[in-house]
């Protein structure tokens, strides 16, 4: 109060897993396709209960777990790119995911309260339907080494998700 600062500390514990099927079509005109795709996906996740520390407003925080479904169109357009016995495979893709559950509650008290107290919600949401984009690169050698580097972003009103990662990996 006044000018008493705090900060309030917690380590919260999240899991999840999940599944993801894809179904695609490869539509080859030389070097270059066009892919019509379908991707499925059901995510649990699970945020254990926790209280805060190191404040007067700390907050004792409720588990909570749900799925989150979604199921994505998309169209990826690439090509195929010959170097000797090794290819590049750019791409570029653009669809639409719609979501399920798309609300996110947690109910949370003032650490030290009587449970006689009622709880108040906390919410976050997925969009309904949000737009997806993509782009990136494989690089296969003839050897059989591969490199892929992607870009992938999600794009709603009030909502944007940006992800990219790389995979290194050995065809055998």
């Amino acid at each position: 109060m006044g000018d008493d600062v705090s900060t309030a500390e917690a380590s919260p514990d999240t899991k999840h897993a999940g599944g993801h099927v894809r179904l695609s079509y490869d539509l080859t005109a030389g070097d270059v396709y066009i892919r019509p795709q379908l991707s499925v996906d059901a995510t649990y996740v699970n945020f254990e209960e926790f209280t805060e520390e190191g404040s007067p407003f700390a907050l004792e925080v409720d588990a909570s777990n749900d799925w989150i479904l979604s199921a994505a169109p998309a169209l990826e357009i690439g090509a195929r790119l010959p170097s000797g016995t090794a290819f590049a495979r750019p791409f570029i893709r653009a669809g639409a995911v719609f979501y399920d559950e798309r609300d996110w509650t947690v109910e949370a008290r003032l650490a030290g309260t009587s449970d006689a107290l009622e709880p108040f919600e906390a919410a976050a949401s997925l969009p309904e339907v949000a737009a997806q984009v993509g782009l990136g690169m494989e690089m296969v050698s003839g050897g059989g080494f591969e490199f892929r580097l992607e870009y992938a972003g999600e794009f709603a009103k009030d909502y944007s998700s940006h992800s990219g990662f790389a995979k290194v990996g050995y065809r055998f």
